[in-house]
């Protein structure tokens, strides 16, 4: 579909047309709306001088050439300026060839002078110029280089013969070097700056390491070591076994000595270790040495006696007259465990029910006994006595708990309230 203007020329869009007129596509779409006719709508300025024409940039111009272009904008483009610098050019009082033909540097940056007061459009631009990295000028600032040695000293040359090992080797580069002996890089560096030699550092040659000021760990046969690791693992002990004697004051030779670990049980059946003893019985060794330091014997650690729970141990009588030995016993005979008898007694239940001899009253079994009220009446339940005196017996239950009489409960008498009580509206 085609738009036609008021002289019968078409366009394509509505688009095309206000930008062949120089003018908004908003504009004129309010403009018909406030009754204007598609002439006046086209044709009426937005200005009244000729320098807001510009400004718009919606307008008819012809450049320096004599070249017409429907605005400023397209004119702009057509020269590979921007529509920002005419307009500013314009203000600045500048002919329309300087607006025109002054080239326009894309991603200006702050312009940045170096040491010799040569000027650039960018510190990016100056390291280009210098032949360095934008990176590398940075960290050199950083690390409070003045800017003529940032921008003019000489990179790091790596020595070639870093990437050389004792053996002649060459590599690629000193981190392959490293990666063929399963060296970290970080690791070889620091050790040759700790002074060690290059073999030293690539494993080739076994380091000696100074002990309490000597470079050789020696036994009390004289023998020679490299370490004390190497010490201890020739008499078949530990490095922490070893300094653990020495701190306890042993001598040297008692301390390398290998101790044989020779247990009994308690039938004099002998063991290489405690651990093997424990095996046998079927006890875990962690177990076995918890027990002998909470005071159980052998026997009882190892299970070959069972021990009593530690209480003192008597007679008792059930309510229906029998003996046993112990509360134990009692209750093992009628299959209550001992935590649920004491627990039972402790919330006040009888012995009788606390061994299930008696089955424990429920509190519905209590609603349902017969009961007398304070007036003498007398009722086959207390449900039944509070429907008789007009209340539930929830309430009545609830009065009595928080130490109501039970004529106030039952509502024969009238509670009396003390000072600041809130009123029962039941």
């Amino acid at each position: 579909m085609f738009v036609v203007d008021f002289k019968g020329k078409r366009y394509r869009t509505i688009k095309d047309m206000c930008d062949d007129y120089g003018i908004n596509p908003s504009t004129y779409a309010l403009r018909r709306e406030r009754g204007m006719t598609v002439k006046e709508a086209l044709t009426t300025p937005l200005y009244s001088n000729e320098r807001s024409k510009y400004q718009n940039g919606r307008h008819k111009v012809t450049d320096h050439l004599g070249k017409e272009y429907s605005s400023v904008d397209k004119m702009c483009k057509a020269h590979g300026t921007t529509l920002h610098y005419y307009k500013k050019a314009m203000a600045e009082g500048k002919s329309v060839e300087e607006a025109l033909e002054k080239p326009v540097r894309k991603n200006v940056g702050h312009i940045v002078y170096d040491h010799l007061g040569n000027m650039y459009y960018s510190k990016k631009e100056m390291c280009e110029a210098y032949g360095i990295s934008f990176d590398a000028f940075s960290a050199r600032r950083r690390k409070g280089m003045s800017l003529e040695e940032a921008l003019t000293k000489k990179p790091f040359l790596k020595d070639p013969e870093d990437a050389i090992d004792t053996l002649g080797n060459v590599f690629k580069n000193k981190t392959a070097m490293c990666m063929h002996y399963g060296i970290p890089l970080t690791t070889y560096d620091r050790r040759l700056e700790r002074g060690w030699s290059k073999e030293e550092a690539l494993g080739l040659k076994e380091r000696k390491r100074a002990s309490f000021g000597n470079t050789v760990i020696k036994d009390h046969l004289g023998n020679e070591y490299s370490s004390k690791k190497k010490m201890c693992e020739h008499y078949g002990i530990s490095v922490y076994t070893f300094k653990d004697r020495i701190k306890k004051g042993m001598s040297l030779e008692d301390a390398l000595k290998k101790e044989k670990r020779i247990c009994e049980d308690p039938f004099g059946k002998t063991f290489q270790n405690k651990t093997e003893m424990c095996e046998f019985y079927g006890v875990r060794f962690h177990t076995y040495e918890a027990r002998l330091r909470s005071g159980w014997t052998q026997e009882e650690a190892l299970e070959i006696t069972k021990r009593t729970d530690g209480r003192t141990v008597r007679p008792c009588t059930d309510p229906l007259g029998n003996k046993f030995k112990s509360k134990t016993e009692m209750c093992e005979f009628y299959h209550v465990s001992n935590n649920s008898y004491y627990s039972r007694l402790k919330y006040g239940w009888s012995e009788k029910e606390a061994l299930g001899i008696e089955k424990r009253k429920s509190k519905l079994d209590i609603k349902k006994m017969p009961c007398v009220d304070p007036l003498g009446n007398t009722f086959e339940s207390k449900s039944a006595m509070c429907k008789y005196h007009g209340i539930s017996y929830t309430l009545y239950y609830g009065r009595i708990k928080i130490g109501w009489t039970e004529r106030e409960a039952l509502e024969i008498d009238p509670r009396k309230k003390s000072v600041g009580e809130k009123t029962n509206n039941a």
